[in-house]
């Protein structure tokens, strides 16, 4: 996975790629020059800590993901059988205190 992440006081953007047969066997529908896509997305602040971003996110559901390295297991599992390794939408989201985030997709 190769990515990068750029925010400024208003703005911010993160845009990454990754290759291997992930992106073959789980993205072979998709056009030849998105089946590496893995996020994509821009976001403006609303207010304060609130933001309203848009595009392809990391999915916060199930056991696994499509990084290896965020897998809480080594192997594949039947908990996360059916769930979604990314969320495509748009999201608004604000941290409340130092330990929380809240969002609606």
């Amino acid at each position: 996975r190769l990515g990068a992440h750029l925010e400024s006081t208003h703005l911010r953007g993160t845009i990454a790629i990754h290759a291997g047969t992930f992106p073959q066997d789980n993205q072979g529908f998709e056009e030849p020059g998105l089946q590496a896509l893995n996020e994509a997305q821009v976001g403006v602040r609303v207010a304060g800590k609130t933001w309203l971003d848009a595009g392809l996110f990391p999915s916060h559901l199930g056991a696994e993901s499509a990084i290896n390295l965020t897998n809480p297991t080594l192997t594949r599992s039947l908990v996360a059988e059916s769930s979604p390794y990314y969320l495509a939408g748009i999201k608004l989201s604000t941290e409340v205190g130092d330990t929380w985030r809240l969002g609606v997709l």
